[in-house]
């Protein structure tokens, strides 16, 4: 994924994967979230919590547990998005997955 996104341009992002989904929905949310820390954008905290409606404790806990199902992973010092949502085939349906994962309804598995 490309970096240096305005906070626009991740919200607009995921507005494209999912046109009807609100802003509101908490699929959305965690959907920005995803889309900002894969792209680069905003890696803090403080600057994830103005783009979502979601408080810093939820935030905080969709951050863990990306990293915790191995989403987000530690490499050469940096934390990078472990992803395939660029795939032009599958991507969107693992991005969806990824957003489940990180809403905590499902868990990943390796094949």
């Amino acid at each position: 994924m490309s970096a240096n996104l305005t906070p626009e341009e991740v919200k607009a992002l995921a507005h494209d994967l999912d046109p009807k989904l609100s802003e509101e929905d908490v699929a959305f949310q965690v959907a920005v979230i995803l889309l900002a820390v894969g792209t680069g954008y905003l890696p803090t905290l403080r600057q994830l919590a103005p783009l979502v409606s979601l408080s810093r404790p939820r935030i905080r806990e969709i951050i863990a547990r990306i990293r915790e199902q191995g989403i987000l992973v530690r490499e050469d010092g940096e934390w990078k998005m472990a992803c395939n949502w660029m795939d032009a085939e599958n991507g969107n349906v693992a991005f969806w997955m990824d957003v489940n994962v990180a809403l905590g309804l499902v868990n990943r598995v390796a094949a």
